[in-house]
C-alpha cells in the first residue's frame, strides 16, 4: 500500500459515515399518493388534504392516511416512542404539504370526512384552526390530545 492508501481509507471512511448520518435525518420525505400504504389501516394514500409521516430514529418514513391512523399507531406502541424521531402531518389548508405535528394546531369535527373517520386535520396556525373550527364546529386540538384521544380508545369515527 502506498502512503495515500491510509488517507485514502480515512476519507472513504468519513465520507461514508457522513452519508450513514444522513441517513438517519429527521425530516419527512414526500408522500407516495396513489402508491404507498397506510401502516396502520393499509389503505392506499389517496387524498392529499389529509396524511402523516412518521420518521424512526433510523432514518424510516411511515406513511400514513389520516393523521388519527399515525395517532393510532403510536398509542398502540407498534413503533415505541424512543423509536420516533419526528411526527408530520399534512396541513389541510396546503393538500399535500406536510408540517411537525408538535407545531401544528388540529380541528376535529364530523364535517371532516377523513380516510379512516378520524374527523382530525392538521392546521399550520392557531388563526387557520380557528377559521376551520368555527366553519365545521369542530374542537381545536393539539397534536398531545390527538395522542391522549388515541390512548383513550382510538381515534374512529368522530
Amino acid at each position: 500500500m502506498t502512503r495515500r492508501g491510509p488517507l485514502l481509507v480515512l476519507l472513504a471512511s468519513l465520507a461514508l459515515s457522513a452519508g450513514l448520518v444522513a441517513c438517519g435525518a429527521a425530516g419527512p420525505v414526500a408522500l407516495r399518493w396513489g402508491e404507498a400504504s397506510c401502516r396502520h389501516c393499509h389503505m392506499t394514500l389517496a387524498d392529499q388534504r389529509f396524511g402523516a409521516e412518521v420518521v424512526t430514529t433510523r432514518g424510516r418514513a411511515l406513511p400514513f392516511d389520516d393523521a388519527g391512523c399515525a395517532a393510532n399507531h403510536l398509542a398502540s406502541g407498534e413503533t415505541p416512542a424512543t423509536e420516533v424521531s419526528s411526527v408530520w402531518v399534512v396541513d389541510y389548508t396546503r393538500p399535500g404539504t406536510l408540517i411537525p405535528a408538535d407545531s401544528a394546531v388540529f380541528v376535529r369535527s364530523p364535517a371532516f370526512l377523513t380516510p379512516m373517520g378520524s374527523g382530525v386535520v392538521a392546521t399550520p396556525d392557531s388563526a387557520a384552526a380557528r377559521a376551520l373550527a368555527g366553519e365545521h364546529s369542530g374542537t381545536l386540538l393539539r397534536w398531545g390530545e390527538v395522542l391522549a384521544t388515541a390512548r383513550a380508545g382510538g381515534l374512529g369515527p368522530s
